[in-house]
């Protein structure tokens, strides 16, 4: 199976359809305040264009520094992959230094509530997923390829076969403790692994997602299969701004619109854009 290269003005032109379809089907799209203002952004046009990981840190190093002492009085701790982290809520609120401060408030309390603090460090001191056995369960229900290689934009690629997770299977092998002890750990690595690739590369990298949709079936529209992700499937938004940069979906069935309407409350406006374009499937 081959996926074709899609360029982007094929798919502004897909985002202008679905707009304009939904819009003729009364529903109206809203994108956070923060989203809207940052098309036109500084910020924006600067990761985009890969501006130098140095440079952004040395333009931007009093609005950094100030959200650094926002994360240090707030219990956290500094490490040499800390600028670029910091520098991904500073970009996500358009260099807006009182809301990076307040949101670096509330991501660091939460990360040393749930355990990511020391997840991080784990991983920074050489230890991997697969050494997790929480991690290891869940892989044996889902059909994953967690960083597999790069991107085509240098970021960690992963590879989700979707149509090919059983339901059944996992919610019988794994509790759902264990489940979301999993996806922390997934999460805080991934995360983790963008900061070292950002330094790396001096430049602000992101994760790459690549969702196969093929066998896509009723049973996985199974409502606890939904109870089970709700934990997850917020956190990218409230607590990891800027980790994922670029997503392909192929082989979507009309059914991935009835998936949609199940997790959309649940995700941020700029999924749901995305997942307007998962709407058409993209394979050669």
């Amino acid at each position: 199976m081959a996926v074709r290269k899609v360029q982007p003005s094929v798919l502004l032109d897909l985002c202008k359809r679905t707009t304009a379809r939904r819009a003729s089907e009364g529903h109206k799209e809203q994108l956070p305040t923060r989203r809207k203002s940052k098309s036109l952004s500084r910020f924006s046009t600067q990761v985009i264009d890969d501006t130098p990981l140095s440079e952004l840190v040395a333009e931007h190093e009093h609005a950094l520094q100030m959200l650094r002492q926002a994360f240090l009085d707030a219990g956290g701790e500094l490490d040499a992959h800390t600028d670029p982290w910091l520098l991904r809520f500073l970009v996500a609120v358009n260099g807006h230094i009182s809301q990076g401060v307040e949101w670096i408030k509330r991501t660091t309390a939460w990360r040393i509530k749930s355990g990511m603090v020391e997840r991080r460090r784990q991983v920074l001191a050489g230890k991997t997923m697969l050494e997790d056995r929480d991690v290891i369960r869940l892989l044996q229900f889902t059909p994953l390829l967690i960083s597999h290689r790069t991107g085509a934009h240098d970021g960690p690629l992963s590879i989700l076969h979707v149509g090919g997770f059983d339901p059944p299977r996992w919610m019988a092998g794994q509790g759902a403790s264990e489940f979301i002890s999993a996806g922390y750990t997934i999460l805080e690595a991934c995360a983790t692994a963008c900061d070292v690739a950002s330094t790396a590369a001096n430049k602000l990298i992101r994760r790459e997602v690549l969702l196969d949709y093929h066998g896509l079936a009723l049973r996985h529209l199974n409502p606890l299969v939904f109870v089970r992700l709700r934990p997850l499937l917020s956190l990218p938004d409230s607590h990891y701004p800027e980790i994922v940069g670029h997503v392909a979906c192929i082989n979507a069935p009309y059914l991935f619109s009835h998936v949609f309407n199940i997790i959309s409350p649940w995700i941020s406006d700029d999924l749901k854009v995305i997942a307007a374009m998962c709407e058409h499937p993209l394979v050669g």
